[in-house]
Protein backbone atom coordinates (compact mmCIF):
# COMPACT_ATOMS: atom_id res chain seq x y z
CA UNK A 1 0.00 0.00 0.00
CA UNK A 2 1.24 3.62 -0.80
CA UNK A 3 -0.06 6.63 0.61
CA UNK A 4 0.63 10.49 -0.63
CA UNK A 5 0.20 13.29 1.88
CA UNK A 6 0.02 16.60 0.29
CA UNK A 7 0.91 19.89 1.86
CA UNK A 8 0.75 23.07 0.34
CA UNK A 9 3.39 25.63 2.10
CA UNK A 10 2.98 29.54 1.99
CA UNK A 11 6.09 31.54 0.86
CA UNK A 12 6.82 31.41 4.53
CA UNK A 13 7.03 27.51 4.03
CA UNK A 14 4.28 27.32 6.29
CA UNK A 15 1.35 25.21 5.86
CA UNK A 16 -1.52 26.98 4.26
CA UNK A 17 -4.73 26.48 6.20
CA UNK A 18 -6.94 23.44 4.72
CA UNK A 19 -9.75 23.71 2.66
CA UNK A 20 -7.58 25.56 -0.01
CA UNK A 21 -6.16 22.72 -2.10
CA UNK A 22 -8.28 22.04 -5.07
CA UNK A 23 -8.57 21.30 -8.61
CA UNK A 24 -10.60 20.91 -11.24
CA UNK A 25 -9.50 17.28 -12.55
CA UNK A 26 -7.53 14.74 -10.21
CA UNK A 27 -5.68 12.24 -12.46
CA UNK A 28 -4.26 9.25 -10.91
CA UNK A 29 -1.73 6.69 -11.85
CA UNK A 30 -1.31 3.64 -10.03
CA UNK A 31 0.57 1.86 -12.33
CA UNK A 32 -0.87 -1.01 -11.19
CA UNK A 33 -4.05 -2.78 -10.39
CA UNK A 34 -2.44 -3.89 -7.45
CA UNK A 35 -3.07 -0.36 -5.52
CA UNK A 36 -6.30 1.09 -4.83
CA UNK A 37 -7.45 4.35 -3.96
CA UNK A 38 -8.69 5.39 -0.43
CA UNK A 39 -9.42 8.75 -0.15
CA UNK A 40 -12.27 11.33 0.47
CA UNK A 41 -13.02 14.02 -2.16
CA UNK A 42 -14.85 17.18 -1.36
CA UNK A 43 -16.64 18.32 -4.62
CA UNK A 44 -18.06 22.23 -3.90
CA UNK A 45 -21.28 22.36 -6.36
CA UNK A 46 -21.35 25.83 -6.91
CA UNK A 47 -18.98 28.85 -6.41
CA UNK A 48 -17.22 30.64 -3.37
CA UNK A 49 -20.55 31.86 -2.06
CA UNK A 50 -23.71 29.35 -2.22
CA UNK A 51 -22.85 25.57 -2.71
CA UNK A 52 -23.31 22.17 -1.53
CA UNK A 53 -20.63 20.33 -0.84
CA UNK A 54 -20.43 16.46 -1.61
CA UNK A 55 -17.90 14.15 -0.53
CA UNK A 56 -17.08 10.87 -2.73
CA UNK A 57 -15.77 8.19 -0.30
CA UNK A 58 -13.60 5.85 -2.56
CA UNK A 59 -12.96 2.48 -1.37
CA UNK A 60 -9.86 0.97 -2.67
CA UNK A 61 -10.54 2.15 -5.77
CA UNK A 62 -8.28 0.25 -8.41
CA UNK A 63 -7.70 1.48 -12.07
CA UNK A 64 -4.20 1.37 -13.70
CA UNK A 65 -4.41 5.69 -14.36
CA UNK A 66 -7.83 7.28 -14.30
CA UNK A 67 -8.59 10.78 -13.54
CA UNK A 68 -11.79 12.24 -11.54
CA UNK A 69 -13.97 15.34 -12.05
CA UNK A 70 -17.56 16.14 -11.29
CA UNK A 71 -19.90 18.19 -13.71
CA UNK A 72 -23.71 18.78 -14.54
CA UNK A 73 -24.84 16.30 -16.63
CA UNK A 74 -22.05 13.62 -17.02
CA UNK A 75 -20.88 12.55 -20.54
CA UNK A 76 -21.37 15.63 -23.14
CA UNK A 77 -23.68 13.69 -25.63
CA UNK A 78 -25.24 10.96 -23.49
CA UNK A 79 -26.26 12.65 -20.33
CA UNK A 80 -27.41 11.30 -16.98
CA UNK A 81 -26.44 7.44 -18.03
CA UNK A 82 -23.48 4.98 -18.38
CA UNK A 83 -21.69 4.58 -21.93
CA UNK A 84 -18.95 3.21 -23.68
CA UNK A 85 -15.82 5.31 -23.43
CA UNK A 86 -15.25 5.28 -27.26
CA UNK A 87 -18.23 4.24 -29.73
CA UNK A 88 -21.55 2.81 -28.79
CA UNK A 89 -23.03 -0.27 -27.40
CA UNK A 90 -24.83 -2.88 -29.18
CA UNK A 91 -28.30 -2.47 -28.75
CA UNK A 92 -28.29 -6.04 -28.06
CA UNK A 93 -26.26 -7.23 -25.48
CA UNK A 94 -24.87 -3.89 -24.29
CA UNK A 95 -21.29 -4.63 -25.54
CA UNK A 96 -18.75 -1.80 -26.60
CA UNK A 97 -16.17 -1.98 -29.30
CA UNK A 98 -13.40 0.61 -29.53
CA UNK A 99 -14.44 1.98 -33.26
CA UNK A 100 -16.22 5.65 -32.92
CA UNK A 101 -15.92 8.44 -31.00
CA UNK A 102 -14.30 8.81 -27.99
CA UNK A 103 -16.85 10.19 -25.27
CA UNK A 104 -15.84 13.58 -23.69
CA UNK A 105 -17.28 14.66 -20.16
CA UNK A 106 -15.88 18.51 -19.34
CA UNK A 107 -14.91 19.05 -15.58
CA UNK A 108 -17.29 21.92 -14.30
CA UNK A 109 -16.83 21.71 -10.34
CA UNK A 110 -13.82 21.91 -7.86
CA UNK A 111 -12.37 19.19 -6.09
CA UNK A 112 -10.97 19.79 -2.83
CA UNK A 113 -8.96 17.06 -0.15
CA UNK A 114 -11.09 19.07 2.45
CA UNK A 115 -14.18 20.97 3.55
CA UNK A 116 -13.92 24.45 1.06
CA UNK A 117 -12.45 27.45 2.87
CA UNK A 118 -14.17 29.56 2.83
CA UNK A 119 -17.32 27.88 3.44
CA UNK A 120 -20.17 28.22 1.45
CA UNK A 121 -24.13 28.93 2.42
CA UNK A 122 -26.77 26.49 1.08
CA UNK A 123 -27.98 27.32 -2.24
CA UNK A 124 -31.87 28.81 -2.38
CA UNK A 125 -34.31 26.13 -3.55
CA UNK A 126 -35.14 26.53 -7.33
CA UNK A 127 -38.51 27.75 -8.44
CA UNK A 128 -39.83 27.09 -12.17
CA UNK A 129 -41.26 30.58 -13.53
CA UNK A 130 -43.93 30.71 -16.41
CA UNK A 131 -43.51 27.29 -18.15
CA UNK A 132 -44.37 27.18 -21.51
CA UNK A 133 -44.95 24.88 -24.49
CA UNK A 134 -45.55 26.20 -27.47
CA UNK A 135 -45.45 24.86 -31.27
CA UNK A 136 -44.89 27.83 -34.08
CA UNK A 137 -48.21 28.94 -34.19
CA UNK A 138 -48.20 29.12 -30.46
CA UNK A 139 -50.09 26.25 -29.45
CA UNK A 140 -49.81 22.98 -27.18
CA UNK A 141 -50.22 20.50 -30.27
CA UNK A 142 -47.42 19.54 -33.35
CA UNK A 143 -47.65 17.49 -36.19
CA UNK A 144 -45.04 15.95 -36.87
CA UNK A 145 -45.95 15.21 -40.46
CA UNK A 146 -42.38 15.97 -42.55
CA UNK A 147 -44.17 19.42 -43.96
CA UNK A 148 -41.43 21.73 -41.79
CA UNK A 149 -44.76 23.76 -40.24
CA UNK A 150 -45.68 22.83 -36.36
CA UNK A 151 -43.65 19.91 -36.61
CA UNK A 152 -41.59 20.75 -33.63
CA UNK A 153 -42.60 22.28 -30.41
CA UNK A 154 -40.39 24.15 -27.58
CA UNK A 155 -40.49 24.03 -24.02
CA UNK A 156 -39.21 27.36 -22.21
CA UNK A 157 -38.87 28.34 -18.54
CA UNK A 158 -37.59 31.12 -16.21
CA UNK A 159 -35.33 29.45 -13.78
CA UNK A 160 -33.73 31.29 -10.22
CA UNK A 161 -31.19 29.14 -10.11
CA UNK A 162 -28.41 27.89 -12.08
CA UNK A 163 -28.77 23.78 -12.29
CA UNK A 164 -29.88 21.61 -14.56
CA UNK A 165 -33.39 20.44 -16.15
CA UNK A 166 -34.52 17.23 -16.97
CA UNK A 167 -38.45 16.79 -19.24
CA UNK A 168 -39.37 13.56 -19.20
CA UNK A 169 -42.60 12.89 -21.58
CA UNK A 170 -43.94 9.78 -20.89
CA UNK A 171 -43.52 8.34 -24.81
CA UNK A 172 -45.11 5.10 -23.70
CA UNK A 173 -48.39 6.45 -22.16
CA UNK A 174 -48.18 3.95 -19.19
CA UNK A 175 -48.69 6.92 -16.75
CA UNK A 176 -45.38 7.18 -15.19
CA UNK A 177 -42.16 9.03 -16.01
CA UNK A 178 -39.18 6.93 -16.72
CA UNK A 179 -36.10 8.52 -17.23
CA UNK A 180 -34.21 6.62 -20.15
CA UNK A 181 -37.16 5.14 -21.15
CA UNK A 182 -39.60 7.77 -21.96
CA UNK A 183 -38.36 10.56 -24.00
CA UNK A 184 -35.76 12.66 -21.96
CA UNK A 185 -34.65 15.95 -22.27
CA UNK A 186 -31.47 16.90 -20.08
CA UNK A 187 -29.64 20.04 -20.24
CA UNK A 188 -28.30 23.08 -18.23
CA UNK A 189 -30.26 25.73 -16.58
CA UNK A 190 -29.12 29.04 -16.21
CA UNK A 191 -30.48 31.80 -13.96
CA UNK A 192 -33.53 33.67 -16.08
CA UNK A 193 -35.20 32.36 -19.35
CA UNK A 194 -34.53 28.92 -20.64
CA UNK A 195 -36.05 28.41 -23.68
CA UNK A 196 -35.37 26.36 -27.33
CA UNK A 197 -35.77 23.17 -25.46
CA UNK A 198 -36.92 21.15 -28.66
CA UNK A 199 -39.74 18.18 -28.93
CA UNK A 200 -39.95 16.77 -32.30
CA UNK A 201 -42.86 14.38 -31.53
CA UNK A 202 -40.29 11.47 -31.33
CA UNK A 203 -39.95 8.79 -28.52
CA UNK A 204 -36.16 7.78 -26.57
CA UNK A 205 -35.09 5.87 -30.05
CA UNK A 206 -35.63 8.33 -32.12
CA UNK A 207 -39.19 6.89 -33.89
CA UNK A 208 -42.61 8.99 -34.41
CA UNK A 209 -45.18 8.45 -31.63
CA UNK A 210 -48.95 7.52 -32.62
CA UNK A 211 -51.21 10.70 -32.53
CA UNK A 212 -51.92 10.92 -29.50
CA UNK A 213 -51.67 13.26 -25.91
CA UNK A 214 -48.53 13.28 -24.30
CA UNK A 215 -48.27 14.03 -20.34
CA UNK A 216 -44.70 15.17 -18.97
CA UNK A 217 -43.05 16.07 -16.12
CA UNK A 218 -40.33 19.27 -16.09
CA UNK A 219 -38.16 19.21 -13.47
CA UNK A 220 -35.74 22.00 -12.13
CA UNK A 221 -32.58 20.52 -10.05
CA UNK A 222 -30.52 22.65 -7.80
CA UNK A 223 -26.64 20.85 -7.23
CA UNK A 224 -26.64 17.85 -9.80
CA UNK A 225 -23.39 16.92 -10.09
CA UNK A 226 -22.41 13.41 -12.05
CA UNK A 227 -19.27 11.76 -11.40
CA UNK A 228 -18.25 9.98 -14.96
CA UNK A 229 -15.54 7.60 -14.25
CA UNK A 230 -13.59 6.55 -16.57
CA UNK A 231 -12.07 3.48 -17.40
CA UNK A 232 -11.89 2.06 -14.10
CA UNK A 233 -10.79 -1.35 -13.98
CA UNK A 234 -11.93 -2.69 -10.00
CA UNK A 235 -14.44 -1.14 -8.00
CA UNK A 236 -15.79 -4.37 -5.99
CA UNK A 237 -15.63 -2.28 -3.01
CA UNK A 238 -17.73 0.48 -4.16
CA UNK A 239 -18.28 4.04 -3.02
CA UNK A 240 -20.79 5.89 -1.06
CA UNK A 241 -21.60 10.05 -1.72
CA UNK A 242 -22.63 11.96 1.35
CA UNK A 243 -23.13 15.57 1.94
CA UNK A 244 -21.16 17.44 4.24
CA UNK A 245 -21.92 20.73 6.28
CA UNK A 246 -19.94 22.80 8.91
CA UNK A 247 -20.13 20.89 11.98
CA UNK A 248 -22.81 19.03 11.33
CA UNK A 249 -22.20 14.87 11.02
CA UNK A 250 -21.97 14.07 7.34
CA UNK A 251 -25.43 12.83 5.72
CA UNK A 252 -25.57 9.93 2.93
CA UNK A 253 -26.82 11.65 -0.67
CA UNK A 254 -29.08 9.43 -2.97
CA UNK A 255 -27.29 7.90 -5.33
CA UNK A 256 -28.16 7.82 -8.92
CA UNK A 257 -27.11 6.25 -11.81
CA UNK A 258 -28.58 4.12 -15.30
CA UNK A 259 -26.55 1.42 -16.62
CA UNK A 260 -28.73 -0.12 -18.50
CA UNK A 261 -27.33 0.89 -21.94
CA UNK A 262 -23.98 -0.95 -21.10
CA UNK A 263 -25.28 -4.12 -19.15
CA UNK A 264 -28.26 -5.55 -21.45
CA UNK A 265 -26.79 -9.53 -21.56
CA UNK A 266 -25.25 -9.65 -17.78
CA UNK A 267 -25.40 -13.83 -18.78
CA UNK A 268 -22.58 -13.11 -20.93
CA UNK A 269 -21.49 -10.00 -20.07
CA UNK A 270 -18.51 -10.90 -17.50
CA UNK A 271 -17.15 -8.00 -16.68
CA UNK A 272 -19.75 -6.37 -14.44
CA UNK A 273 -21.33 -7.46 -11.34
CA UNK A 274 -24.53 -8.92 -11.85
CA UNK A 275 -27.43 -7.82 -11.78
CA UNK A 276 -28.51 -9.94 -9.23
CA UNK A 277 -26.07 -8.26 -6.60
CA UNK A 278 -26.15 -4.43 -8.36
CA UNK A 279 -29.33 -3.10 -9.66
CA UNK A 280 -28.91 -1.73 -13.57
CA UNK A 281 -30.54 1.33 -12.20
CA UNK A 282 -31.37 3.28 -9.37
CA UNK A 283 -34.27 5.55 -11.18
CA UNK A 284 -35.89 7.28 -10.28
CA UNK A 285 -35.73 7.40 -7.05
CA UNK A 286 -32.12 6.79 -5.86
CA UNK A 287 -29.57 4.47 -3.75
CA UNK A 288 -31.23 2.78 -0.84
CA UNK A 289 -30.14 5.34 2.59
CA UNK A 290 -30.85 2.97 5.23
CA UNK A 291 -28.58 2.21 8.01
CA UNK A 292 -26.20 0.01 5.07
CA UNK A 293 -26.17 2.27 2.31
CA UNK A 294 -25.93 0.57 -1.16
CA UNK A 295 -22.32 1.05 -2.45
CA UNK A 296 -22.15 2.05 -6.23
CA UNK A 297 -19.70 -0.56 -7.15
CA UNK A 298 -18.70 -2.42 -10.72
CA UNK A 299 -15.88 -4.60 -11.89
CA UNK A 300 -14.34 -4.53 -15.49
CA UNK A 301 -12.79 -7.74 -17.16
CA UNK A 302 -8.41 -7.26 -17.67
CA UNK A 303 -7.05 -9.38 -19.95
CA UNK A 304 -3.26 -9.50 -19.39
CA UNK A 305 -0.73 -8.35 -22.00
CA UNK A 306 2.18 -6.18 -22.05
CA UNK A 307 3.38 -4.85 -17.99
CA UNK A 308 -0.39 -5.46 -17.31
CA UNK A 309 -1.70 -3.03 -19.54
CA UNK A 310 -5.35 -5.12 -20.87
CA UNK A 311 -5.00 -6.24 -24.83
CA UNK A 312 -8.30 -4.76 -26.64
CA UNK A 313 -9.43 -3.17 -24.01
CA UNK A 314 -13.20 -2.10 -24.05
CA UNK A 315 -13.51 0.78 -21.49
CA UNK A 316 -16.81 1.69 -20.53
CA UNK A 317 -17.74 5.56 -18.04
CA UNK A 318 -19.55 4.80 -15.43
CA UNK A 319 -21.28 7.35 -14.11
CA UNK A 320 -23.17 8.44 -10.77
CA UNK A 321 -24.88 11.71 -9.43
CA UNK A 322 -26.80 13.36 -6.64
CA UNK A 323 -29.06 16.04 -6.68
CA UNK A 324 -30.15 18.81 -4.54
CA UNK A 325 -33.46 19.70 -4.46
CA UNK A 326 -35.78 19.59 -7.39
CA UNK A 327 -39.23 21.54 -8.39
CA UNK A 328 -41.71 19.44 -10.42
CA UNK A 329 -44.32 20.75 -12.94
CA UNK A 330 -46.38 18.84 -14.67
CA UNK A 331 -48.56 21.54 -16.62
CA UNK A 332 -47.54 24.27 -19.06
CA UNK A 333 -48.93 27.15 -20.74
CA UNK A 334 -48.51 28.40 -24.77
CA UNK A 335 -49.58 31.80 -25.94
CA UNK A 336 -53.26 30.39 -27.21
CA UNK A 337 -53.89 28.12 -24.15
CA UNK A 338 -57.12 29.43 -22.39
CA UNK A 339 -55.17 28.15 -19.19
CA UNK A 340 -52.23 25.21 -17.61
CA UNK A 341 -52.16 22.21 -19.44
CA UNK A 342 -50.91 18.78 -18.90
CA UNK A 343 -50.53 17.31 -21.70
CA UNK A 344 -49.04 17.99 -25.07
CA UNK A 345 -51.23 17.13 -28.11
CA UNK A 346 -49.28 15.06 -31.34
CA UNK A 347 -51.85 15.46 -34.57
CA UNK A 348 -52.30 14.66 -37.92
CA UNK A 349 -52.51 18.08 -39.58
CA UNK A 350 -51.40 21.65 -39.03
CA UNK A 351 -54.58 22.96 -36.52
CA UNK A 352 -53.35 26.58 -36.60
CA UNK A 353 -51.38 28.66 -38.96
CA UNK A 354 -49.18 31.78 -37.66
CA UNK A 355 -47.18 33.10 -40.99
CA UNK A 356 -45.65 36.04 -39.46
CA UNK A 357 -44.96 34.35 -36.12
CA UNK A 358 -46.54 37.08 -33.66
CA UNK A 359 -48.91 35.14 -31.81
CA UNK A 360 -52.12 35.40 -33.40
CA UNK A 361 -53.71 33.05 -35.82
CA UNK A 362 -54.04 33.67 -39.09
CA UNK A 363 -57.67 33.34 -39.40
CA UNK A 364 -57.82 35.57 -36.87
CA UNK A 365 -55.57 38.08 -38.17
CA UNK A 366 -57.42 37.48 -41.60
CA UNK A 367 -60.79 38.38 -40.40
CA UNK A 368 -59.75 41.45 -38.17
CA UNK A 369 -57.82 44.98 -39.04
CA UNK A 370 -54.04 42.73 -38.42
CA UNK A 371 -52.31 41.76 -41.27
CA UNK A 372 -51.15 38.26 -40.90
CA UNK A 373 -47.93 38.65 -43.06
CA UNK A 374 -46.62 41.73 -40.85
CA UNK A 375 -45.97 40.67 -37.28
CA UNK A 376 -46.31 44.49 -36.30
CA UNK A 377 -49.04 45.70 -38.16
CA UNK A 378 -49.39 49.25 -36.50
CA UNK A 379 -44.88 49.42 -36.51
CA UNK A 380 -45.56 50.67 -32.72
CA UNK A 381 -42.47 48.51 -32.17
CA UNK A 382 -44.63 45.75 -30.34
CA UNK A 383 -45.90 42.78 -32.21
CA UNK A 384 -49.10 42.00 -32.15
CA UNK A 385 -49.66 38.97 -30.23
CA UNK A 386 -48.02 40.68 -27.85
CA UNK A 387 -50.65 43.50 -27.77
CA UNK A 388 -53.66 41.06 -28.87
CA UNK A 389 -52.08 38.77 -25.30
CA UNK A 390 -54.53 35.82 -26.08
CA UNK A 391 -54.52 36.01 -29.99
CA UNK A 392 -58.66 36.56 -29.98
CA UNK A 393 -58.54 39.59 -32.80
CA UNK A 394 -60.34 41.74 -30.21
CA UNK A 395 -58.77 44.67 -28.49
CA UNK A 396 -59.47 44.28 -24.39
CA UNK A 397 -57.79 47.15 -22.48
CA UNK A 398 -59.59 45.94 -19.23
CA UNK A 399 -57.10 43.04 -19.90
CA UNK A 400 -54.34 45.18 -20.15
CA UNK A 401 -54.35 45.10 -24.07
CA UNK A 402 -53.11 47.34 -26.45
CA UNK A 403 -54.53 48.07 -30.42
CA UNK A 404 -52.45 46.49 -32.43
CA UNK A 405 -53.91 48.27 -35.04
CA UNK A 406 -53.29 51.93 -33.79
CA UNK A 407 -49.65 53.20 -32.66
CA UNK A 408 -50.61 54.92 -30.02
CA UNK A 409 -53.46 53.22 -28.56
CA UNK A 410 -54.45 55.77 -25.72
CA UNK A 411 -53.67 58.66 -28.39
CA UNK A 412 -51.54 60.52 -26.20
CA UNK A 413 -48.82 61.98 -28.39
CA UNK A 414 -46.49 58.26 -27.33
CA UNK A 415 -46.56 55.14 -29.56
CA UNK A 416 -47.11 52.05 -27.49
CA UNK A 417 -43.67 50.81 -28.02
CA UNK A 418 -42.49 54.17 -26.54
CA UNK A 419 -44.28 54.05 -23.64
CA UNK A 420 -43.25 50.53 -22.95
CA UNK A 421 -39.61 50.87 -23.06
CA UNK A 422 -39.10 53.57 -21.26
CA UNK A 423 -36.64 53.32 -18.23
CA UNK A 424 -39.99 53.99 -15.94
CA UNK A 425 -42.60 52.72 -18.87
CA UNK A 426 -45.96 54.90 -19.10
CA UNK A 427 -49.09 53.00 -19.11
CA UNK A 428 -50.30 52.71 -23.46
CA UNK A 429 -53.65 52.42 -22.49
CA UNK A 430 -53.70 55.31 -20.41
CA UNK A 431 -54.08 59.04 -21.93
CA UNK A 432 -52.56 60.55 -18.65
CA UNK A 433 -50.51 57.78 -16.51
CA UNK A 434 -50.22 60.19 -13.77
CA UNK A 435 -53.69 61.89 -13.95
CA UNK A 436 -52.16 65.36 -13.48
CA UNK A 437 -53.89 66.50 -16.52
CA UNK A 438 -51.04 66.73 -19.05
CA UNK A 439 -50.82 63.97 -21.64
CA UNK A 440 -48.01 61.91 -21.36
CA UNK A 441 -46.26 62.96 -24.59
CA UNK A 442 -46.91 66.41 -23.81
CA UNK A 443 -44.70 65.61 -20.17
CA UNK A 444 -41.88 63.55 -22.30
CA UNK A 445 -41.46 66.69 -25.09
CA UNK A 446 -41.66 69.52 -22.12
CA UNK A 447 -39.57 67.43 -19.47
CA UNK A 448 -41.91 66.50 -16.86
CA UNK A 449 -42.09 63.18 -15.76
CA UNK A 450 -45.15 61.26 -16.89
CA UNK A 451 -45.49 58.98 -13.70
CA UNK A 452 -45.35 61.83 -11.19
CA UNK A 453 -48.55 63.86 -11.10
CA UNK A 454 -46.09 66.67 -8.99
CA UNK A 455 -42.86 66.34 -11.05
CA UNK A 456 -41.07 69.13 -8.72
CA UNK A 457 -42.84 68.16 -5.25
CA UNK A 458 -43.95 71.59 -4.69
CA UNK A 459 -47.71 70.31 -3.54
CA UNK A 460 -48.97 71.63 -7.22
CA UNK A 461 -49.76 68.88 -10.16
CA UNK A 462 -48.13 69.99 -12.87
CA UNK A 463 -51.14 70.58 -14.67
CA UNK A 464 -51.92 73.18 -11.92
CA UNK A 465 -48.49 74.69 -13.30
CA UNK A 466 -48.34 74.89 -16.84
CA UNK A 467 -52.30 73.96 -17.84
CA UNK A 468 -52.55 70.58 -20.03
CA UNK A 469 -50.81 71.18 -22.88
CA UNK A 470 -47.72 70.79 -20.69
CA UNK A 471 -45.76 74.27 -21.65
CA UNK A 472 -44.84 76.72 -19.16
CA UNK A 473 -46.41 80.67 -20.40
CA UNK A 474 -46.15 83.50 -18.97
CA UNK A 475 -47.57 83.93 -15.79
CA UNK A 476 -47.31 80.20 -14.91
CA UNK A 477 -45.00 78.25 -12.67
CA UNK A 478 -42.14 76.02 -13.13
CA UNK A 479 -43.39 72.08 -13.00
CA UNK A 480 -39.46 71.28 -12.75
CA UNK A 481 -38.76 73.95 -9.86
CA UNK A 482 -40.19 73.57 -6.58
CA UNK A 483 -39.98 77.59 -6.01
CA UNK A 484 -40.32 79.20 -9.12
CA UNK A 485 -39.80 82.82 -7.85
CA UNK A 486 -36.63 81.34 -5.12
CA UNK A 487 -38.12 83.28 -2.75
CA UNK A 488 -37.77 80.31 -0.08
CA UNK A 489 -41.14 79.01 -0.34
CA UNK A 490 -42.36 75.81 -1.86
CA UNK A 491 -44.82 77.07 -4.97
CA UNK A 492 -47.59 74.75 -3.58
CA UNK A 493 -47.54 76.44 0.05
CA UNK A 494 -47.87 80.02 -1.91
CA UNK A 495 -50.72 79.01 -3.54
CA UNK A 496 -52.56 76.69 -1.33
CA UNK A 497 -51.69 77.93 1.94
CA UNK A 498 -53.99 79.80 4.12
CA UNK A 499 -52.23 83.43 3.87
CA UNK A 500 -51.24 82.74 -0.19
CA UNK A 501 -48.57 84.57 -1.60
CA UNK A 502 -47.14 84.94 -5.00
CA UNK A 503 -45.26 81.80 -6.17
CA UNK A 504 -43.95 83.94 -9.02
CA UNK A 505 -42.99 87.29 -6.97
CA UNK A 506 -39.98 86.96 -4.42
CA UNK A 507 -41.58 89.91 -2.43
CA UNK A 508 -45.40 89.34 -2.62
CA UNK A 509 -45.99 92.95 -0.53
CA UNK A 510 -42.64 95.30 -2.06
CA UNK A 511 -41.42 95.62 1.60
CA UNK A 512 -38.09 94.81 1.04
CA UNK A 513 -37.97 91.24 2.59
CA UNK A 514 -39.00 87.38 0.25
CA UNK A 515 -41.51 86.15 1.48
CA UNK A 516 -39.82 83.29 2.86
CA UNK A 517 -37.69 85.35 4.96
CA UNK A 518 -41.26 86.38 6.43
CA UNK A 519 -42.95 83.06 6.17
CA UNK A 520 -39.52 82.02 7.72
CA UNK A 521 -40.96 78.35 8.49
CA UNK A 522 -42.34 78.22 5.26
CA UNK A 523 -45.94 76.57 6.38
CA UNK A 524 -47.92 79.26 4.29
CA UNK A 525 -49.85 81.14 7.23
CA UNK A 526 -48.58 84.04 9.53
CA UNK A 527 -47.32 82.71 12.80
CA UNK A 528 -46.09 84.23 16.05
CA UNK A 529 -42.56 85.95 15.54
CA UNK A 530 -43.36 86.43 11.92
CA UNK A 531 -44.62 89.13 9.61
CA UNK A 532 -47.37 89.08 6.90
CA UNK A 533 -45.85 88.75 3.42
CA UNK A 534 -49.03 90.36 2.07
CA UNK A 535 -48.76 93.43 3.99
CA UNK A 536 -45.44 95.74 3.57
CA UNK A 537 -45.81 97.46 6.95
CA UNK A 538 -47.36 94.80 9.66
CA UNK A 539 -47.03 96.83 12.77
CA UNK A 540 -48.73 100.19 10.54
CA UNK A 541 -46.20 102.47 11.89
CA UNK A 542 -45.81 104.21 8.71
CA UNK A 543 -41.99 102.17 8.03
CA UNK A 544 -42.02 98.94 5.78
CA UNK A 545 -40.98 95.92 7.73
CA UNK A 546 -37.67 95.83 5.29
CA UNK A 547 -36.69 99.01 6.39
CA UNK A 548 -37.28 98.25 9.91
CA UNK A 549 -35.33 95.34 9.45
CA UNK A 550 -32.45 97.11 7.78
CA UNK A 551 -32.37 99.92 10.55
CA UNK A 552 -32.62 97.62 13.43
CA UNK A 553 -36.18 98.57 14.46
CA UNK A 554 -38.89 96.37 15.39
CA UNK A 555 -41.50 95.46 12.95
CA UNK A 556 -43.91 94.22 15.56
CA UNK A 557 -44.24 97.45 17.06
CA UNK A 558 -45.46 100.54 15.88
CA UNK A 559 -43.59 102.95 18.89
Amino acid sequence: TRFFEVDVLDAGGDSVPGGRLNADVWAINAHTFSYGTNTDFFVRVGDEATARVFVVDFQNMAGFRFQFLANTLGLRDFPRQSWCLQGDPDPETGLCTRAGEVRAATPEFSIFLNYPDPAPAQPPAPEIGNLQFNDEAGSATISPNGDGVQDTGEFSFNSNITGSYQIIIDTNRNGTFEAGTDKTLNGRARAGLNSGIVWDGTDQAGALVPEAQYAFQVRLIESEVHFPMNDIEFNDDGFLIREAFVGLPQQPARMFWDDRAVRLDNANFQHLIPETDDTLTTLPNGSNLGANPQRRRWSQYNEAGELGVRNGDVSLSMDTWVEGIAQSSTTVTCRLCQGPVGEIGVGPVDEILDADGDGIPDDVENAGCTNANVADTDMDGIDDGDEDTNGNGIHEPLLGETNPCDADTDDDGLDDGEELSRDEPTNPNDFDSDNDLIPDGAEVDNGTDPNNADSDGDGLNDGREVGADGVRDAGETDPNDPDSDDDGLRDGIEVDGNNPTNPLERDTDMDGLTDGAEDANGNGQVDPGETDPNIPDFDGDGVNDGDEVMNGTDPFDDD
